[in-house]
């Protein structure tokens, strides 16, 4: 785990296990809110832990990268993966209504695109999203894969983006894999 603060934003690291996240929280000027950014990826071991026999696509296998603005009551996330449920998906919300776009993960197949527009207070009523928010983020999906399973083609979005084919070169690895020099450290060693 690794930590610092730089011109006024806190900044967050973790590295471990399975997952891996990166995260810049800063306040926003003039309120009391924060302008938080996420990028999160699970599947790191799977190779030598997940499966009969361990393979990389053995369990869940993915990114997500997610932007909230607390003052405004705003987050937006995108996701794309293998076994995370979405081969590509994107939400937006402003506190009130969820709008989301998607392609769910059928295994071997991604679904059609699917849109979603529901009240934030339970998930179930419809709302109205006309139009539907303009997402921010890039959206991501998955190009098809590989492994110990075939992986389809995301139907979202229009171009998929990611490279998920269990290699130290594809889309789920960011960040040092060691620490940073200058930076602090927090580390638990076993006795």
């Amino acid at each position: 785990m690794q930590f610092g603060r730089k011109d006024g934003a806190d900044y967050l690291y973790v590295a471990g296990g399975a997952a891996r996240l990166a995260a810049r929280i800063q306040p926003i000027e003039g309120t009391d809110g924060f302008d938080v950014m996420l990028w999160f990826g699970v599947g790191y071991d799977n190779a030598e832990t997940c499966g009969e026999p361990p393979a990389f696509d053995g369990c869940s296998y993915g990114v997500a990268q997610l932007h909230a603005d607390s003052s405004a009551a705003q987050l937006e996330m995108v996701v794309g993966g293998i076994g995370v449920g979405f081969c590509g998906a994107q939400i937006s919300s402003d506190g009130a209504a969820i709008y989301g776009q998607g392609s769910a993960d059928m295994g071997e197949t991604c679904n059609d695109r699917a849109e979603v527009c529901v009240e934030a207070a339970d998930l179930e009523t419809v709302a109205t999203c006309e139009p539907p928010p303009a997402f921010a983020l890039r959206p991501i999906g998955r190009l098809a894969a590989t492994g110990s399973h075939e992986s389809g083609l995301s139907d979202y979005p229009d171009l998929p983006s990611i490279v998920l084919d269990g290699t130290v070169t594809d889309s789920l690895h960011f960040g040092p894999e060691a620490p940073t020099e200058g930076v602090g450290d927090f580390e638990i060693v076993a006795p």
